[in-house]
């Protein structure tokens, strides 16, 4: 969860929306969707302090009393999005965001990258205004779906240096098994209307968790596709990766 990551997450928002797709995207949708890319995941980043206050919250003891085999740093990627919504909106004059209504759009497009229901139409609202006065607006479920399959689609071993693959590979089971998926993918790509991933191993556990990885990219494909062709309007909006190939 670099820097590095956060490039090409919008990078990758690009290349799925290419020239065509920007277009459409009114300034506000642009900046809107570009500030998620960057901040998405900060809600990985919290402190030890806020992770001690995190600790004593009602929604830790609940997800520590559903999964007592996990520990906080299950937590905290479990609930990082949930985590990057609430820093946005509390910290947004910090991150130097013109007004709550930006900073609100923000948060739910930062949190919108996992888990979250992006056809709830009453959340994500087709036609939020983020400024007081004029017509445009930004239509959230979009740049939801836009943000979501580009955050999958950073899976490459780019992620993993070498020195830090050798030096600091996790002892954690989970955070292994996503380190050893990164390593051995080697590409990623979109053509027309395909996600194609590369990948070898030798290793049939690690085999394994790349096949789960390309077909949750799949039903994160069919779902968002779902989304967008359910948004109404005559905007034109619409999302060109439907296959995953690999």
């Amino acid at each position: 969860h670099s820097i590095e990551h956060t490039r090409e997450v919008a990078r990758e928002a690009a290349i799925i929306l290419d020239v065509k797709g920007i277009n459409k995207l009114n300034a506000d949708e642009v900046y809107i969707l570009l500030m998620a890319c960057y901040l998405h995941d900060i809600g990985m980043c919290i402190n030890q302090k806020q992770i001690n206050r995190e600790k004593e919250t009602s929604r830790y003891n609940k997800y520590i009393k559903n999964n007592p085999e996990n520990t906080a740093s299950d937590y905290l990627r479990d609930v990082h999005h949930e985590l990057s919504y609430e820093f946005i909106n509390k910290r947004w004059k910090e991150l130097h965001i013109e007004n709550k209504y930006y900073a609100e759009a923000i948060a739910l497009i930062s949190k919108a990258h996992r888990v979250v229901d992006l056809s709830d139409f009453k959340e994500y609202k087709i036609d939020f205004f983020v400024r007081p006065t004029g017509r445009d607006y930004v239509c959230l479920p979009y740049l939801g779906c836009i943000i979501r399959i580009a955050d999958e689609l950073d899976i490459t071993n780019m992620r993993i240096p070498d020195l830090l693959y050798k030096d600091y590979l996790p002892e954690n089971e989970r955070s292994r098994e996503e380190w050893e998926k990164h390593k051995h993918t080697f590409g990623a790509n979109c053509l027309n209307d395909k996600i194609i991933i590369r990948a070898e191993t030798e290793d049939r556990n690690i085999y394994d968790a790349l096949i789960k990885m390309s077909n949750k990219i799949q039903r994160v494909v069919n779902n968002c596709q779902k989304v967008v062709r359910h948004i109404p309007g005559d905007r034109g909006l619409m999302l060109n990766p439907s296959i995953v190939e690999k």
